[in-house]
């Protein structure tokens, strides 16, 4: 039996030409399916080094659209447990906004300055001490 080329042509009908010897396309579909993995490889690797930038909430957003796009493309008996799985990851986007929003805000800290490797003169005690205030007793130290 004369291998054909795999490439399967827009009318729905498979290619009948024939590929070189251990080739699945001929030269023709082979240089294109070439070029199609090329753009391919560079459009994954912009996608994951935006992904790699995100925030979490931001990473299962993502998540979420890719469900989306997928659920439209496969068979109805697998569209369910798509569906479920946006869902979850849904829910666990409003938990996720839900308790970022009662969380309260971060307290402020104080910066202080690197531990000195000789001792300090009198004046540059002071100077240490002025910077342990606290910022809620209006100036006294501590």
């Amino acid at each position: 039996m004369v291998p054909e080329c795999s490439h399967i042509l827009y009318t729905g009908k498979q290619c009948r030409r024939i590929p070189a010897k251990g080739q699945k396309f001929c030269p023709a579909h082979r240089s294109r399916r070439r070029r199609e993995d090329d753009i391919f490889d560079r459009e994954i690797e912009i996608y994951s080094d935006a992904l790699v930038k995100m925030e979490f909430p931001e990473l299962l957003a993502a998540l979420e659209k890719a469900l989306v796009g997928l659920r439209r493309r496969l068979p109805r008996s697998a569209r369910t447990e798509v569906y479920r799985a946006g869902l979850v990851v849904n829910m666990t986007l409003q938990h996720i906004e839900e308790a970022t929003a009662q969380m309260p805000p971060a307290p402020t800290v104080c910066q202080h300055p690197p531990q000195p490797d000789r001792p300090l003169s009198h004046d540059e005690l002071e100077r240490f001490l002025e910077t342990l205030l606290d910022p809620y007793t209006s100036g006294k130290v501590l």
